[in-house]
């Protein structure tokens, strides 16, 4: 079974090589972006959304398997 991951700060450094890896190793990424498209051109879930406002974005959560936080704040 895939495993499903929860990514933020997928669009900063860390976060976008991690993603890479974890694609490239076949697992199902989920990356809260704070803008839309910022991820197009890798095969992930984009979550638009913030930090700061949890209840838009944590319904993403209960299907995943782990959370990775890359994000700053």
């Amino acid at each position: 079974m895939t495993k499903k991951v929860f990514v933020t700060g997928g669009t900063g450094f860390l976060g976008r090589h991690l993603i890479e890896r974890l694609v490239s190793e076949n697992y199902q990424v989920f990356a809260l972006t704070r803008t839309e498209n910022s991820l197009r051109n890798l095969p992930i879930h984009e979550v638009v959304g913030s930090l700061n406002d949890i209840q838009k974005w944590e319904d993403k959560l209960s299907d995943c398997d782990v959370l990775i936080h890359c994000a700053a704040r």
